[in-house]
């Protein structure tokens, strides 16, 4: 069921950024707001990075490394629900991940999408910095999840590859990363 899964990734993410900063999410906490709009921006580089197929100048884009490209999506997930967790928000109030992977998955592998999907992304991100309602919340979730499909991924698929990121991200904060 997605739901309890998405509250997992939720719950993994707080036990994080509680053992990182001390802090207890969900919390109203404009002034972290803009380092995890950041990192949202920063993973969307790398994800972009990852693979070059939306690039349509291109003759030979360099082939993309599957396992990578879910790990940089995965790290993009994890940023995505702090910005969520340090606007107030929890599982709960995007509890139609569900249903917009379901809607969404005329996008499965079109990567012509991508660059929209990432617009879109960046553009609602801005919204959340500036006015961190759950409207804007929510238009976050849709650009995130409609990027995830477009690059071929469902929620499965991503739910495993946050998990083992998740775990990687705290061995990382016990060797003092």
């Amino acid at each position: 069921m997605y739901n309890l899964k998405l509250q997992e990734m939720f719950d993994k993410q707080k036990i994080l950024q509680n053992r990182n900063y001390g802090v207890e999410l969900p919390a109203h906490l404009p002034g972290n707001l803009p380092m995890q709009v950041t990192g949202v921006v920063a993973e969307l580089g790398e994800v972009l990075a990852a693979n070059e197929a939306w690039k349509d100048w291109k003759k030979h884009p360099r082939p993309v490394d599957g396992s990578h490209l879910l790990d940089e999506v995965a790290d993009l997930w994890h940023f995505v629900i702090n910005l969520t967790l340090y606007s107030g928000y929890d599982a709960l109030n995007v509890d139609d991940v569900n249903d917009m992977f379901i809607h969404g998955n005329n996008l499965k592998n079109d990567i012509k999408h991508v660059p929209i999907a990432v617009h879109h992304l960046i553009q609602n991100v801005g919204a959340v910095l500036d006015t961190p309602r759950l409207i804007y919340i929510k238009q976050v979730w849709r650009s995130l999840v409609d990027l995830t499909i477009s690059l071929g991924y469902d929620f499965d698929v991503l739910y495993s590859a946050f998990v083992a990121k998740n775990k990687i991200n705290h061995i990382r904060q016990d060797n003092q990363y």
